[in-house]
């Protein structure tokens, strides 16, 4: 029963999931490194102490606590070097047999890269290199390209 389905966005941002993921019945939590975000996405939700800022290399809850983790945004963020805690992280708190689906950027222009509110020195990853980042600890398949983004979940 969804009503029952515990829901985690990494990345989560100021909660812009939120309205549907509620109206379908899971009960959400998030996390975002910005706590200005988290603030809004408290400001939206029914249960706002479910949204912390933090990293998402060290995810705050125990292992196995969500049959869907959710990533919209937060992968093609990441530096190469907080890849592998990342993968670790969502595999941990994922529940056996649960589901996870990612939307991530493919390799930006230089340009794009230059415009981010933070600062990187790159945004994206080409979908082999995503395939190969979870290939370990959390097999997933592309279900999705788009000219910007590849679209994955694990292997059921």
């Amino acid at each position: 029963a969804l009503g029952t389905a515990r829901l985690l966005d990494v990345g989560c941002g100021s909660g812009h999931n939120l309205r549907l993921t509620e109206r379908l019945g899971f009960q959400c939590w998030g996390i975002d490194v910005s706590a200005t975000a988290i603030e809004r996405a408290r400001g939206i939700t029914s249960h706002p102490e479910n949204f912390v800022a933090g990293t998402v290399t060290e995810l705050p809850w125990p292992d196995n606590s969500f049959e869907l983790v959710t990533d919209i945004g937060c992968l093609h963020c990441l530096k190469p070097d907080e890849i592998a805690a990342y993968v670790r992280e969502v595999r941990r708190v994922l529940r056996p047999g649960g589901r996870f689906l990612c939307r991530c950027f493919k390799p930006r222009t230089e340009e794009l890269v230059k415009a981010q509110p933070i600062r990187m020195n790159r945004l994206g990853y080409d979908p082999e290199e995503v395939q190969d980042f979870f290939a370990n600890a959390l097999p997933v398949e592309m279900i999705k390209e788009g000219p910007v983004h590849g679209y994955f979940q694990n292997r059921a």
